[in-house]
């Protein structure tokens, strides 16, 4: 008897009261990584958003990032530039 309730006890702190999306139905804080992939989840904008200002500062060429539906996302740089920032990502690269 003592093991169910215990086990009660674990759904109630995991499980969220109000369900406002199908899909998030885990108590926020119950799971570090959870959470992380939640924050991921509802703010990939601003990842992106960051993501594109770091290339820009590594590579000093203007950047923008596009997506294709059912394919994901891609840098897309100016036929000037596109030689300057290959050699600049292969110059990043070696360095590692």
């Amino acid at each position: 008897m003592e093991q169910i309730e215990q086990t009660l006890q674990l759904w109630q702190a995991m499980i969220q009261e109000e369900v406002t999306d199908s899909l998030d139905r885990m108590q926020s804080g119950y799971d570090k990584h959870l959470d992380s992939l939640r924050q991921q989840a509802q703010h990939s904008d601003d990842l992106l958003l960051a993501y594109q200002q770091e290339v820009i500062t590594k590579t000093g060429v203007s950047v923008k990032i596009k997506q294709v539906t059912h394919q994901g996302y891609f840098l897309e740089v100016t036929p000037k530039d596109i030689q300057r920032f290959e050699s600049q990502s292969l110059a990043s690269d070696e360095k590692r």
